[in-house]
């Protein structure tokens, strides 16, 4: 009898670690579109911890989705997790995601919207999304004001700002004051505290160009040639992830 239940219980295991996962049982599903800009070559997609791109790492679009809303999980080929959310989807809908991550030692970031549909601001203000992917050169949280130069007089005349520059970048875009093309943004980067500059340049510019647009996805970024934190070792740069 023993030698029965063993049996018996060695084969209901070997049947229960090979069953594949159920399935999502929906009427309606909704779509993601995921672009992967991280350091991980595959990922994994799960809703309610079951696998939504199975065999297919590496294709990352048209995923279907149950309409709705769940626990949406992307996790790296050995099963580690990258990013959990809730995610809320309508019946037939295409969300558009890219996952970004600028180094691998910042933690990936979800951006839905990139600008591209975004009505655009007069010729007197910009559109930007901005974040801080520099966490231990701010260890505080900092301020960022635009400035332009006068064509007359060369000197620097600020304009917008926005205030604590987050981890991640927010959903919607701030418009701020800017009466000048956006070939040559020059930021200034305060402690949202005291508004003291941080950096020993006083100034900083942007490090790649924006084609004069006025939509702008920025980040920081640490950089070995970038401008000094005053009192640390760290240096950053303002990098631009999407100009339209």
């Amino acid at each position: 009898m023993s030698k029965f239940f063993t049996l018996f219980s060695i084969l209901s295991l070997m049947l229960f670690s090979c069953k594949k996962e159920q399935p999502l049982i929906a009427s309606e599903f909704g779509f993601l579109n995921l672009i992967n800009q991280t350091s991980y070559q595959k990922l994994l997609i799960k809703y309610n911890n079951v696998l939504l791109n199975e065999g297919r790492e590496l294709q990352l679009a048209n995923i279907k989705v149950p309409a709705g809303q769940g626990r949406l999980s992307i996790l790296d080929d050995s099963g580690k997790p990258i990013l959990d959310t809730l995610y809320n989807t309508a019946p037939n809908a295409t969300n558009n995601w890219i996952l970004f991550q600028p180094t691998a030692e910042v933690t990936p970031v979800v951006l839905e919207n990139n600008g591209s549909e975004e009505p655009q601001p007069d010729k007197e203000h910009i559109k930007v999304k901005f974040a801080n992917f520099a966490p231990k050169a701010f260890a505080k949280p900092v301020d960022v004001i635009f400035y332009w130069s006068d064509p007359n007089t060369f000197e620097l005349v600020e304009g917008g700002r926005i205030n604590k520059i987050g981890s991640n970048f927010p959903a919607e875009f701030a418009e701020v004051l800017y009466k000048d093309g956006t070939y040559n943004i020059v930021l200034q980067i305060v402690d949202s505290e005291t508004q003291q500059p941080v950096l020993d340049d006083i100034y900083a510019i942007l490090s790649d160009p924006t084609d004069n647009k006025r939509i702008l996805t920025l980040y920081f970024v640490e950089n070995e040639f970038g401008s000094i934190i005053t009192g640390t070792s760290h240096k950053i740069i303002v990098k631009t992830l999407f100009a339209n």
